[in-house]
């Protein structure tokens, strides 16, 4: 296994997608908090796996970042939420962590959803 520093846009649109209810707007406050707590444990990680003591930088989202990242697919983001989840996970504590419960819940929600774009049936039929 290995570990990197995932880039701050991609945590940024996870975190947008995360915190934005449906058929809603994104709360950006939510979302910078959801964007800081998922880089602080991919810095963890990385740190812990290397011996490392990277400096976790603070992410805050602007407008413009919020325009072009709350475009992104579903099936991107969920995509990167898998990276993330994957370089965050090599803390001995991370499925106790708020990181590891939000990218696992977010996974888990998503993956109905998407099957339903693609045009799966309901619950339970083929």
């Amino acid at each position: 296994m290995s570990a990197f520093i995932v880039e701050a846009e991609v945590i940024k649109a996870v975190a947008l997608r995360i915190s934005t209810p449906h058929c809603g707007r994104p709360d950006v406050k939510v979302a910078e908090r959801v964007a800081n707590t998922l880089n602080e444990q991919n810095h963890a990680s990385v740190n812990y796996r290397y011996n490392e003591d990277y400096d976790v930088e603070t992410l805050t989202i602007s407008n413009r970042e919020l325009l072009k990242l709350s475009a992104v697919s579903l099936a991107s983001v969920v995509s990167a939420a898998a990276c993330i989840n994957y370089q965050s996970c090599d803390t001995k504590d991370y499925e106790d962590t708020e990181a590891g419960k939000l990218l696992h819940t977010f996974l888990r929600e998503s993956a109905h959803k998407l099957a339903m774009e693609a045009g799966a049936n309901n619950w339970g039929t083929l």
